[in-house]
């Protein structure tokens, strides 16, 4: 596909977005572009610098990718430990972290987490199986946002967002405004709302959905699709990374697993549309 249809494939699926943007004008630059399988856009006086940094990362962290960092974990794996950025270390730590939380709903393995070998001293990882893989597919967009959002802060910016459109992180608020305000789309009915979040300085969220990503989403423990009463999940926390997984891990658990597990971790809000249009926040 040559750039100019993609980006009229892109134009003509935005109507079918999951999260959008209510007001999103900080008086500050404008960077759009693609990275990780999705549309890109940030708010910033250095918007353009953020951009690069999520650029950056996609690189590192596209398992197809020959010579990428999770590209040469898993041609190694059960051979040899990999050498890696600190990005790929601290990534694969957290979704270590995340499956741990999650008790193995969110895992980025084909097998077992508890096959990846992490040697912060060394910078390392190793995959203990030769058969085992990992993909950070469910975790990659978050911390890409989580890091673009610290390359705006380090370079000043007041006031910033960043969206990947399933994940989204902020600095500060438009002027005017006392918080950015995210319109959630209704599943059943694309162009309504089935309700809005705020997120204020600091904030950040993802959101799944079954009608955006559906059989994609697997339990780890049974290798299978998963099968749900629930068409959305959105979890507000201060970590962009952490959001992205446990919205995917929400799915895996179920409603009852899954509001338990959030009332154990340190999230700041959800908003959950089930299939029968019940909603819970």
């Amino acid at each position: 596909m040559n750039k100019r249809l993609l980006w009229l494939f892109l134009a003509a699926t935005l109507a079918f977005l999951l999260v959008f943007l209510l007001f999103a004008d900080a008086g500050k630059s404008l960077a759009r572009g693609y990275a990780m399988g999705t549309i890109v856009e940030i708010r910033g006086r250095h918007a353009e610098r953020a951009l690069e940094e999520i650029k950056r990362l996609e690189k590192l962290f596209d398992k197809k990718r020959v010579g990428s960092d999770v590209w040469l974990i898993n041609s190694l794996a059960g051979l040899a430990r990999v050498e890696v950025s600190a990005d790929t270390l601290r990534v694969v730590k957290q979704s270590i972290e995340a499956s741990k939380l999650t008790n193995g709903a969110f895992d980025i393995t084909e097998k077992n987490y508890r096959d990846i070998v992490v040697d912060e001293k060394a910078k390392t990882i190793f995959l203990k199986q030769k058969e085992e893989r990992i993909d950070l597919g469910g975790i990659a967009k978050g911390y890409a946002v989580e890091a673009a959002r610290e390359k705006l802060r380090q370079l000043g910016d007041k006031a910033a967002l960043v969206n990947m459109i399933s994940s989204i992180a902020v600095i500060g608020s438009p002027e005017g405004h006392s918080a950015w305000k995210i319109g959630i789309k209704d599943p059943k009915a694309p162009d309504e709302l089935a309700g809005t979040v705020e997120l204020k300085d600091g904030q950040a969220l993802s959101t799944s959905g079954d009608y955006e990503r559906g059989t994609h989403i697997i339990d780890p423990k049974t290798g299978r699709a998963v099968s749900s009463k629930i068409a959305s999940v959105t979890i507000v926390t201060r970590d962009a990374g952490l959001a992205d997984a446990l919205t995917t891990a929400f799915f895996v658990m179920g409603k009852e697993k899954g509001i338990k597990m959030l009332k154990k971790i340190p999230v700041d809000a959800y908003f959950i549309v089930l299939k029968d249009g019940t909603i819970l926040k």
